[in-house]
């Protein structure tokens, strides 16, 4: 509430002086929180006021993002044949105008695109180059070793999981926590962590209600929160637990239209409770075509 009256009050004031920049910057700002609260009508709406805006300011700055913001949906319907052709015209249109976050966009879709393709060793190198590139972006080493779970490289998994294990996950508190900790969250349930799991899982749990979404544009969505509440919850052994944040997940993604996500949630569902001896309700192991 607090930060939906102060970005009231932001878009109010650029709208009354005049500041194009800070209008668009805003409009961003809303959309990302407004999908993480699930109030996806609102998110739409300020989504398409920027894009009026960008298009009828023709920054390029601007339009770039655009195609971004159209990738993120393009993952979440699960359309993935769509989304690397996108991703690479955003790419192309963020670096004329220099700017590095078009790159870490790139990375970011190109990597969910290549993980959901079971493909997920073809960007291996590229992660780990980003991580070394923004060393003070935690996430992108916990994405790499995600990633490398994803392989089928486990050792190499368990290496770079343990090494910020014994850091004590230390994650900022920033535009990446959210979706850092959800691919904290996978790898826990990987690799069956039960204590590193249940740590996770207490810095979770505040935030149940939300949607994972990445920076403050909003350039991709991971879907619900309580999906990886629920990984987390079964790798501790928690039955009860796992159980209704598994069920609260697909509500919730099915609820906010994530398609991509629900299948995900529906497959780690099914898995657990035959992994429990019990039948699925829902197969829910399909995934998008690649």
């Amino acid at each position: 509430e607090e930060r939906s009256a102060q970005s009231e009050r932001a878009l109010e004031l650029c709208q009354r002086s005049g500041d194009h920049h800070g209008l668009l910057l805003v409009r961003l700002l809303r959309a990302a929180m407004f999908w993480e609260s699930c109030d996806t009508a609102a998110a739409r709406f300020e989504i398409d006021a920027f894009k009026q805006l960008a298009e009828a300011s023709q920054a390029p700055q601007a339009l770039w993002i655009v195609q971004a913001q159209q990738a993120c949906q393009l993952l979440l319907d699960g359309r993935l044949s769509q989304v690397e052709q996108l991703a690479g015209a955003c790419l192309f249109a963020g670096q004329r105008v220099h700017d590095h976050n078009a790159l870490l966009t790139f990375g970011i879709h190109l990597t969910l695109l290549r993980i959901e393709q079971d493909r997920a060793a073809e960007v291996l190198d590229v992660i780990r180059d980003y991580a070394a590139r923004y060393p003070r972006i935690a996430g992108w080493r916990v994405l790499y070793g995600y990633a490398l779970s994803r392989a089928g490289r486990r050792e190499d998994c368990v290496r770079e999981y343990e090494s910020l294990k014994r850091a004590g996950f230390p994650l900022a508190r920033d535009l990446n926590w959210m979706v850092t900790m959800s691919w904290l969250a996978e790898t826990c349930a990987t690799l069956d962590d039960a204590e590193g799991a249940s740590t996770a899982y207490e810095r979770l749990l505040p935030f149940a209600d939300r949607l994972v979404v990445v920076g403050y544009a909003g350039i991709a969505c991971c879907g619900s929160v309580e999906r990886y509440l629920g990984l987390l919850a079964a790798t501790r052994g928690n039955t009860a637990a796992a159980r209704q944040h598994f069920e609260r997940a697909v509500e919730v993604n099915r609820k906010v239209s994530a398609t991509l996500p629900l299948l995900q949630t529906q497959c780690d569902y099914a898995t657990w409770l035959t992994r429990q001896g019990d039948h699925p309700r829902r197969p829910g192991d399909r995934r998008p075509d690649p």
